[in-house]
């Protein structure tokens, strides 16, 4: 999929403060593995079988935070793999995953790991909707991308919370042809993007910001053109047309 990764589970839940060292040294290691399966598709396996024995470990030995977020990185790895393969059961395992993730990860106790809950089954019924063209996936998505942006109205957040969230909607809203959505949203992702920016102290740093940000301000004016004129692709096509 051409969606720019997000960061995930991994490194936003990982904090393992009080876990045995050997358990947290393996998930350490899976977190590298399931980088390096990314650019060499044969380790997708080893990944999920060490994903798999680490969480039945953990749960045996009481460490509920570390099998939460082991399980947590196993749901990122089945979806990446639906984005791979296309594969429905991938999403199917993934979203049943997540779900099973929120029931620990409460908006009350962990809200900044149930807003990234939330954010990763949004990008699961995006990448549906992607798919499909099912409008039900994609209200699907809205709704959990809104639960984010609502958080982060609600409670002090990172500002990479509603910023991915806000781009999220736009390239969603795009999609459906949603043009006013995609204007506001936009506008709501580049005051975000303002305030990262803001807080990074290495240019390498604030070179990812905008690497996530590619695309928006093409996907903004095309939303203007067609609010001006809603008929303005059938005038490019026209002209197109007259220069054969």
């Amino acid at each position: 999929m051409r969606r720019a990764r997000e960061a995930g589970v991994e490194t936003a839940l990982g904090e393992m403060q009080g876990a045995e060292d050997g358990l947290s040294q393996r998930f350490q290691r899976l977190i590298v593995l399931q980088e390096q399966a990314a650019n060499q598709s044969a380790l997708w396996q080893d990944v999920l079988n060490g994903w798999w024995g680490l969480i039945g470990e953990a749960e045996q030995k009481g460490e509920e935070l570390l099998a939460a977020n082991a399980r947590g990185n196993l749901a990122n790895t089945c979806l990446r793999l639906y984005e791979v393969t296309g594969n429905p059961a991938w999403a199917d395992q993934a979203e049943n995953l997540f779900q099973t993730i929120n029931q620990f990860f409460t908006r009350e106790k962990y809200p900044q790991a149930w807003g990234i809950v939330q954010h990763s089954l949004g990008n699961l019924f995006l990448d549906r909707y992607e798919r499909s063209g099912e409008e039900t996936q994609a209200r699907l998505a809205e709704q959990y991308y809104q639960e984010v942006r609502q958080l982060a109205q609600n409670i002090p957040l990172p500002a990479v919370f509603p910023f991915r969230a806000c781009t999220a909607l736009v390239r969603l809203n795009f999609r459906r042809g949603n043009w006013q959505e995609v204007r506001k949203f936009s506008q709501e992702a580049r005051e975000h993007l303002e305030e990262l920016l803001a807080l990074q102290s290495e240019q390498s740093s604030s070179e990812s910001w905008l690497a996530e940000v590619q695309g928006l301000p093409a996907q903004t004016a095309w939303a203007l053109l067609q609010e001006a004129s809603p008929n303005f692709h059938q005038i490019v096509e026209t002209l197109e047309g007259g220069r054969g």
